[in-house]
């Protein structure tokens, strides 16, 4: 190595000074501001702005890797899919040569993509007696949550299929018909109590009732706020959050006045009954 090579590993790297901890959700919401003001240069201003003892060159990398929303695609149409359907053909499921060949994906995004939705050995529509045996059997076995385990007894389904079906129809702690007035009144206080979309945590209180049927019920009692809370998911959807795909540990919980993006969401017609 030459001078000049070390001297830039120990200013942007070994420093004492520089600030190796995880970027903050304040500094990811820093920094995605100031790249809009500084039309994604000057990163020397950037990082003094942020005021975090962060190096340029680390503002800079968490921007392209995971806050530049221009970066990578989120949604996926038929050429994707087309795409994707040709480089598993050549390459497998080697995951990081599929990417690659895809350009402007994560290696996540491929395999996800591939095993949830276009595998052809998927199998959709409605499920057998057989397969419905199958799986009440296997979460006997492997217990409730344990969809990877229990869709290996279900040929052809995904784990996902596999919790759906289980807890939407086969589950025998699932309380079916109206909610009665009571229940319509402990919804409205434990919304107000974890908020609109906390429904895990608030059918934890309201059991047997499932969280996807709360959700309902509380977008049928309360339309107007059930909207706007599906507005901000929408929101979150389109800008930030889609680029920490598969990163729980990086993803963050912010308000969409913490980003300096538009996007005006509008809901489907399903949505809006």
């Amino acid at each position: 190595r030459d001078e000049f090579e070390l001297q830039l590993h120990w200013c942007n790297v070994l420093h004492p000074s520089i600030n190796q901890s995880k970027f903050t959700k304040e500094e990811d919401s820093k920094i995605i501001k100031l790249a809009k003001k500084y039309e994604n240069c000057e990163w020397e201003k950037i990082a003094k702005e942020i005021g975090t003892n962060r190096t340029p060159v680390q503002c800079l990398q968490r921007f392209q890797r995971t806050l530049n929303k221009d970066m990578i695609k989120t949604k996926w149409d038929e050429s994707d899919d087309l795409k994707l359907k040709e480089a598993v053909a050549l390459y497998g499921p080697k995951w990081v040569f599929v990417a690659e060949y895809m350009g402007n994906r994560t290696t996540n995004q491929c395999m996800f993509r591939w095993e949830k939705s276009i595998n052809p050995s998927i199998k959709r529509g409605k499920w057998s007696v057989e397969e419905d045996n199958n799986l009440i059997e296997a979460v006997k076995k492997h217990g409730l949550g344990n969809w990877k385990e229990v869709k290996l007894h279900v040929p052809g389904r995904t784990d996902a299929q596999c919790r759906e079906r289980y807890v939407s129809s086969l589950d025998p702690q699932i309380k079916f018909g109206d909610f009665t007035p009571e229940e319509d009144k402990k919804i409205i206080e434990l919304v107000e109590k974890y908020g609109v979309g906390k429904w895990s945590t608030i059918a934890k209180e309201m059991a047997p009732r499932l969280d996807c049927q709360i959700a309902r019920r509380y977008r049928q009692i309360k339309r107007g706020e059930y909207h706007e809370y599906r507005k901000s998911v929408l929101w979150k959807k389109n800008s930030v959050l889609g680029y920490f795909l598969h990163r729980d540990d990086e993803k963050r919980d912010y308000s969409i006045e913490e980003l300096d993006v538009n996007f005006s969401p509008s809901l489907n017609p399903q949505e809006k009954k």
